[in-house]
């Protein structure tokens, strides 16, 4: 995955939309994602398409996150990547 400096897109339930700032390499390309979703009703399934409208499905299980704080080694001391989610998701802003 390759982000831009600026990252935008409509958020909805289950859904983000117009998704622009965000690529993802597929064999020797970088693509642009556009849309990702889930179904409703859940069937653990989780979609990412692309502005020409192909799209590409994966369980939702591959994106699962473990619970419990995690600990990545940053300058030589330990810092909790829960902290740093924190720290970057108070840099989002909503338009």
């Amino acid at each position: 995955m390759s982000y831009a400096t600026e990252v935008t897109a409509y958020v909805e339930p289950n859904k983000i939309k117009k998704l622009t700032g965000v690529k993802t390499k597929e064999l020797l390309l970088w693509i642009t994602l556009s849309d990702i979703y889930v179904d409703d009703p859940p069937t653990g399934k989780i979609t990412f398409q692309i502005p020409a409208g192909l799209s590409r499905t994966f369980p939702v299980s591959a994106f699962e996150v473990e619970e419990g704080p995690a600990k990545a080694e940053v300058g030589g001391g330990n810092v909790s990547v829960t902290a740093a989610a924190a720290a970057v998701a108070a840099q989002v802003k909503e338009v």
